[in-house]
């Protein structure tokens, strides 16, 4: 299974040859694409903080299309992985041993580690790279 993080999605969300590129891969893999309840968190987080700015009402529109294109992309995610006991565990693993990493970052690993059938489509390697076991690859590039 393909698990997409928050660039991988983003770049769903935008027409042009980097979103035609991905979604030809992520066809042709064959596998089912979905995301972690961490990298929905972020998603809604970032668009959040723009619409919850101040600014005239006319600035808030952007906002409001690409939280509501976030929203249908993700109704067409084949899964959404969970941040359970067995992650929350996991990522408390994982905060030890590379107390530098960003929790976001930390949690959404220990999710994929906890689906071993799952790779993690990223552009992120400075942070996943260190980590043992994670697949990652990057579709974008």
């Amino acid at each position: 299974m393909n698990v997409l993080d928050t660039n991988h999605v983003s770049a769903l969300a935008y027409l042009g040859p980097t979103r035609d590129r991905l979604l030809a891969r992520l066809q042709a893999s064959g596998q089912d694409v979905g995301v972690t309840i961490i990298n929905i968190q972020e998603m809604i987080q970032g668009w959040m903080a723009v619409i919850n700015r101040s600014g005239s009402e006319s600035s808030h529109i952007r906002a409001y299309e690409a939280l509501g294109k976030v929203i249908l992309g993700l109704t067409e995610m084949d899964f959404i992985l969970p941040f359970n006991a067995t992650a929350a565990a996991k990522s408390e693993e994982l905060k030890r041993q590379f107390p530098a990493m960003k929790t976001n970052d930390r949690r959404i690993a220990a999710i994929v580690l906890c689906n071993p059938d799952c790779m993690l489509l990223t552009t992120n390697f400075k942070d996943f790279q260190q980590i043992p076991d994670l697949h990652i690859e990057d579709w974008l590039a």
